[in-house]
């Protein structure tokens, strides 16, 4: 004898709800990939207008800073400026000599400092130098002192002042010079 199953379906809504569901989760993945192309589309216009605004900008600069030279004397001509008179350039060439010694001066400052003393300032009245700064060993301003001495920019080296910080190792040193003109 053969047996028959019966099967009822007892929740016939079941398949219409998953079609449903199957037909809304295909509509809400295109929404999100167009929304997504066309935000992509709508951001690369932005940075074009962005790029296209900076270039813009970039040129016109480039004439005001242009129209500018011009108006200073300078002159463009193969990517190097000229200046209009020969009185420009003897001008710069007089201040460039006539600060010559300060320059050999500060060079040499920066040469000879020892690594853990530091110049917290440095004032210049005329040909008067006062060099201030600070220092971890009591030894080493003394020692740069000497430095200073021996080199012929400077005359009548002293150590004005050597202090130490309270509550620190450090020592704050003066030091006054004079530059031979």
């Amino acid at each position: 004898m053969k047996t028959y199953l019966l099967h009822f379906n007892l929740y016939p809504w079941r398949k219409e709800k998953a079609k449903q569901l199957i037909q809304f989760s295909f509509t809400g993945m295109i929404f999100i990939l167009f929304s997504i192309a066309a935000g992509l589309f709508l951001y690369r216009i932005h940075i074009d207008k962005k790029i296209n605004l900076f270039q813009v900008s970039l040129s016109e600069q480039k004439q005001i800073l242009g129209a500018q030279a011009k108006e200073n004397g300078f002159l463009r001509g193969d990517n190097q400026l000229q200046f209009k008179n020969v009185q420009d350039i003897q001008f710069i060439q007089k201040i460039l000599t006539a600060h010559h010694d300060e320059i050999k001066a500060f060079d040499f400052i920066a040469q000879t400092l020892p690594p853990s003393l530091y110049l917290t300032q440095i004032l210049q009245e005329k040909n008067e130098w006062d060099l201030s700064g600070i220092s971890r060993d009591e030894k080493l301003p003394n020692v740069w002192l000497k430095i200073l001495q021996q080199e012929n920019l400077f005359h009548k080296v002293q150590l004005k002042t050597l202090k130490k910080k309270i509550n620190s190792p450090q020592l704050l040193f003066d030091i006054g010079t004079n530059l031979y003109a």
